[in-house]
This record gives C-alpha cells, sequence and structure tokens, in this order.
C-alpha cells in the first residue's frame, strides 16, 4: 500500500515536471507574423 503511494506520487512529480517544460518551452503552432509593426499602425 505505502509502496504504490510513493509510486504514484513519483509519477504524479513526472508529469507535474513535463508540463511545466512544457509551459515553459511554448508550443510552435506553425503561422507567422506577416506585416510590420509600421504596416498595422500607418497614419
Amino acid at each position: 500500500m505505502l509502496k504504490n503511494i510513493v509510486n504514484n506520487d513519483d509519477h504524479y512529480e513526472a508529469a507535474k515536471r513535463h508540463a511545466l517544460q512544457v509551459l515553459e518551452e511554448g508550443l510552435h503552432l506553425g503561422g507567422g507574423i506577416s506585416w510590420t509593426r509600421e504596416e498595422l499602425y500607418e497614419r
């Protein structure tokens, strides 16, 4: 029983570390910026 609790905790910590790593790195969703700041704010 205690072994299962510790094992589950280890899995939880590994998943938490992975999720935080993904948040830090971000996701590349493709796309790109096809305009410049000046083009957006032409007067």
